[in-house]
């Protein structure tokens, strides 16, 4: 059994979570001994190629002439390289979020919704999704596919693997995290809605803010910069790693009450971290947290503030929280989810 894994999405330093989860679960794969190599398309304007030093392996361009017919294809980030039909295909969607009204650029909604449609015209012999929410959405709209659709989460123990380069805090203060995309969908708005009413009961509390900009991000910063409390918002930008880490491990919270996620990476690395996570009441993010979350409506800031302080101030039910997150996320590794895919490979390839 032969597998091509586009990791097209690895191609930049910096990594989606669409590159988080083809980075790890590639690395995975072949770590248990799946007969895997990795592909991409080139993309104009990308200079450089980082995917070597992500995966650990080189990638070659995918030539389909070349390839042996039977070899399974799996377009890891909801892209097929190739239609021909020597290959075996297979899907991992993500999430939904074109679907949802707001979340992106209605134009670039439009173009993956047709994209994707273009996609399933394929015969698609397995998708791969992270969540049940994604599952029963997918199905909504393509329910031909029932029998292929396949829930295997993701593994969170990457954020382990990264070892801290020095003990000195990021961050002085104490401070509340957020982590995702600056944009409409992460709510990022609401927290700063919600940290501004914080403020004014405690002093001496920061907000740190992880992510590259996207939708919406300009009226975003135009909040933060005309905000009274600018000087207690620190925006650092994107973080992996070893960073990334250190910045869960001192963080009060990880504050990320975002309006959709197929699923959410900050959400599982902090409850992994055992940092205590402020999240929303919805879909997927209700469903993973669960009892290690504290739980809120993201359209409520004052539900955001409320939770920024229980957090701050109730020790005994902080450690409640990490311990249900640890209950939960101990049995989230990527070694479980690649055991997971590959299975579903072996039964495709037959």
């Amino acid at each position: 059994m032969k597998v091509l894994f586009d990791v097209t999405s690895l191609l930049t330093r910096g990594l989606t979570a669409n590159g988080l989860y083809t980075k790890h679960l590639f690395r995975l794969l072949r770590g248990i001994g799946v007969d895997i190599d990795a592909v991409y398309k080139p993309v104009s304007g990308i200079k450089e190629n980082y995917i070597e030093s992500h995966i650990g392996a080189s990638a070659k361009k995918l030539y389909p002439f070349f390839a042996s017919k039977g070899t399974i294809l799996h377009g890891p980030s909801g892209d097929l390289l190739s239609e021909s039909g020597k290959f075996i295909k297979v899907l991992s969607i993500n999430d939904m979020a074109m679907y949802r009204d707001g979340m992106m650029l209605p134009a670039h909604a439009t173009q993956l919704q047709n994209h994707l449609k273009q996609q399933m015209q394929n015969d698609i012999a397995a998708i791969f999704v992270p969540s049940m929410e994604v599952h029963n959405e997918f199905l909504v709209r393509f329910p031909k596919v029932l029998n292929k659709v396949h829930v295997i989460e993701p593994g969170c123990d990457h954020i382990m693997d990264s070892s801290s380069t020095h003990d000195k805090r990021v961050v002085e203060s104490p401070y509340f995290l957020f982590v995702g995309t600056i944009d409409k969908r992460s709510n990022l708005a609401g927290v700063i809605k919600a940290f501004n009413g914080f403020c004014a009961m405690k002093a001496g509390v920061q907000l740190v803010v992880v992510g590259d900009n996207g939708y919406g991000s300009e009226a975003i910063h135009k909040m933060i910069d005309g905000s009274s409390i600018r000087d207690r918002i620190s925006i650092v930008g994107y973080k992996s790693g070893a960073q990334l880490k250190k910045l869960y491990a001192d963080a009060l919270a990880t504050v990320i009450p975002s309006y959709y996620e197929g699923f959410s990476f900050p959400l599982v690395e902090s409850m992994k971290m055992g940092t205590p996570v402020i999240t929303s009441a919805l879909g997927s993010m209700k469903d993973i947290g669960g009892e290690g979350a504290h739980l809120v409506n993201p359209k409520d800031p004052e539900q955001i503030m409320a939770g920024m302080e229980r957090v701050f101030s109730d020790r005994i039910y902080n450690e409640k929280l990490v311990l249900a997150s640890h209950e939960i996320t101990q049995k989230m590794s990527w070694l479980e989810t690649a055991k997971a895919v590959a299975k579903v490979y072996s039964a495709v390839a037959k």
